[in-house]
């Protein structure tokens, strides 16, 4: 099978994958694996990454999404390639995603540019109705690769936006709907029937944790942290962004995604 890795450096790549690899068919929920790495420059945790691979599932192709290939950490791209079979490794630039992904769709999740909150949730909406996600700013909205997306499609759009915005779908759009993240959380119950709820944090991700964990470079999917000088590999920000992860377990699982007031 098919798994995904994707960098938390932009939460817009992480959650724009949600709804690809995980969807609805009838009643069953397919998902394909799906792992977000933290990079400080070239600096990674390959470890939990590779168990997986190694131990859990064996994939035959490893899809990474980057914008910018020669960003991947080449550590990581050395330890992957250290495993004892030899998937295919291939590159998807997210901005690419809904033209690879979908054939066709008639509904488009829509969230503002920087609303990582609503985006939580409308990531994994965007999941349970089977559509793409799309965040739009008063700078992007009306690109030609964005107008084409939007064209003559149902767009159902969590949170706010601004006016201009508002304008431009009124008039490109089929259809339009506006959705808080309170009416967004009671529609996600009322089609799923799920009593869980998973609390989050969205403030995490200017979260900065102010020690630094120190791993030997290259050291394989053994590698355990220390907090040492002599590894020259360190990363700082460890404890933040740990949000992200939450749509995806929904998408799976269906729970809602709530972040307390």
């Amino acid at each position: 099978g098919e798994v995904f890795l994707v960098s938390d450096e932009d939460w817009r790549d992480v959650l724009s994958l949600v709804p690809a690899t995980v969807w609805t068919e009838g009643a069953d929920v397919k998902k394909y694996p799906t792992m977000i790495y933290h990079q400080e420059g070239s600096c990674v945790d390959a470890g939990p990454i590779l168990d997986f691979l190694e131990e859990f599932y064996q994939a035959s192709m490893i899809t990474i999404v980057t914008r910018n290939p020669s960003n991947v950490p080449g550590d990581l791209l050395a330890e992957l390639n250290k495993l004892s079979y030899k998937p295919r490794i291939v590159y998807e630039n997210p901005d690419g995603i809904i033209d690879e992904y979908w054939e066709s769709y008639s509904d488009i999740v829509i969230v503002g540019y920087s609303n990582y909150r609503e985006a939580l949730l409308a990531s994994s909406y965007a999941s349970l109705i089977n559509s793409p996600i799309i965040f739009l700013s008063s700078s992007n909205y009306n690109s030609p690769s964005n107008a084409n997306k939007l064209t003559g499609k149902d767009a159902v759009v969590i949170g706010t936006l601004d006016a201009g915005i508002r304008s431009f779908l009124s008039s490109n759009t089929r259809s339009v709907e506006y959705l808080s993240i309170e009416q967004l959380q009671d529609r996600y119950v009322q089609l799923t029937g799920t009593n869980k709820i998973i609390l989050v944090n969205s403030l995490d991700t200017g979260f900065r944790f102010r020690d630094s964990y120190d791993f030997p470079v290259g050291a394989g999917q053994d590698a355990t942290p220390h907090l040492d000088t002599e590894y020259s590999c360190r990363l700082f920000d460890i404890l933040n962004k740990q949000s992200l992860a939450s749509p995806i377990l929904a998408a799976s699982s269906r729970p809602t995604v709530s972040d307390p007031p």
